[in-house]
């Protein structure tokens, strides 16, 4: 099984597939990314510079045209392929029915990337199986830095950032006119 990219949905693929302990290769364009998911996930995660051979199953969660050109060339004849990829608007993706096609390949697309019911298990999965080892994939943020953080989430090391907003004090009547 391969996973194209470690940003936010990347690492709950990730997440999901190492707690079931389903063995998988991780690809992202940022090493630091690969490493922090592979330091949480163990031994069922191999991290790759690439892709490596054609796989029965891929994860194309890069959100880039160039991660789901890579997806159709690395799924196997007859396999499984799956985007949930956000291309960026400015790409074409004229490519896909000759990719797909030629080799028989099962293309699915979750574009809304769930439905309430499976968003419930997944929050569930979260709240019974996350640990200290799975808090390096997050980086937070002060809400000062929002405007850096959103700059530079391509480049950030971690898969995903959250930016911290402080709580409003009681009896600050101004920050709450604001």
């Amino acid at each position: 099984m391969l996973v194209l990219g470690a940003g936010g949905l990347g690492a709950c693929m990730a997440f999901t597939l190492s707690v079931d302990g389903i063995p998988f290769d991780l690809v992202d364009h940022l090493p630091s990314r690969v490493a922090r998911v592979g330091a949480a996930a163990g031994g069922v995660m191999r991290g790759r510079g690439h892709p490596d051979g054609e796989y029965d199953v891929v994860f194309d969660l890069s959100g880039s045209e160039s991660g789901l050109r890579a997806a159709c060339k690395h799924t196997r004849s007859g396999g499984k392929l799956c985007s949930m990829s956000h291309l960026d608007g400015y790409t074409s993706a004229d490519f896909l029915l000759a990719a797909l096609t030629r080799r028989d390949i099962t293309f699915t697309i979750s574009y809304l990337n769930g439905e309430r019911d499976r968003l419930r298990v997944a929050a569930s999965m979260l709240e019974q199986e996350w640990g200290k080892d799975w808090d390096g994939i997050i980086g937070v943020v002060p809400f000062g830095e929002a405007s850096d953080a959103f700059e530079a989430r391509r480049e950030a090391p971690w898969c995903k950032t959250l930016v911290e907003i402080a709580p409003l004090a009681l009896g600050d009547e101004k920050s709450r006119e604001a």
